[in-house]
C-alpha cells in the first residue's frame, strides 16, 4: 500500500479483492517458509503511513511480515497512526522519514546547508524518541 495520493486509484480498483491486498498475500506465501527466530518473514510489504487504517488491517491479517512504512514528514503521514502497525511486542516495522531527515537543515538555523549534519542528527534522534514514546 503505497503512501503516495493516487495510490487508491490503482490499488483499489479491483473487486473483490484489493490490489495491496492480492499482493501481501503473496508476500506472505512465499516468505511462509523463512520465519526466522522473532516471527517474522524475511519478506515483507510496504505501507504507506499516510493510509493508517490499512496498516492496521494489514497488521491483523499479516502478522509475520515486516513492513516498511514510508509517508511520514514530507508526505504528511502521522506517527501516531504507526503505533497499530507495530505487533504488541513493538516489533515488524521500519519507518522511513528519510527525505524529512535529509532536508533537516531547512528546518535549522544554516539554510547554505553547512551544518546539515547537526540538524540531520536533531531530527533523526527526535523521530527516534517520537517512535519510542509512540510504543510505551
Amino acid at each position: 500500500r503505497t503512501s503516495n495520493p493516487g495510490a487508491p486509484f490503482v490499488q483499489d480498483a479491483f473487486n473483490p479483492e484489493k490490489v495491496y491486498i492480492m499482493v501481501a498475500r503473496m508476500v506472505a506465501r512465499l516468505g511462509k517458509n523463512m520465519i526466522g527466530n522473532f516471527g517474522f518473514s524475511s519478506a515483507g510489504i510496504v505501507v504507506g503511513a499516510t493510509y493508517p487504517e490499512d496498516l492496521q488491517f494489514l497488521r491483523e491479517q499479516f502478522p509475520s511480515l515486516l513492513f516498511l512504512v514510508p509517508g511520514i514528514g514530507f508526505q504528511q503521514g502521522k506517527l501516531e497512526g504507526l503505533r497499530p502497525a507495530f505487533r504488541s511486542d513493538g516489533l515488524g516495522v521500519v519507518v522511513n522519514v528519510s527525505r524529512d531527515v535529509l532536508f533537516a537543515y531547512r528546518d535549522g538555523g544554516d539554510p547554505s546547508g553547512f551544518e546539515c549534519e547537526k540538524e540531520i542528527r536533531k531530527k533523526a534522534i527526535l523521530y527516534q524518541n517520537k517512535l519510542n514514546d509512540l510504543l510505551r
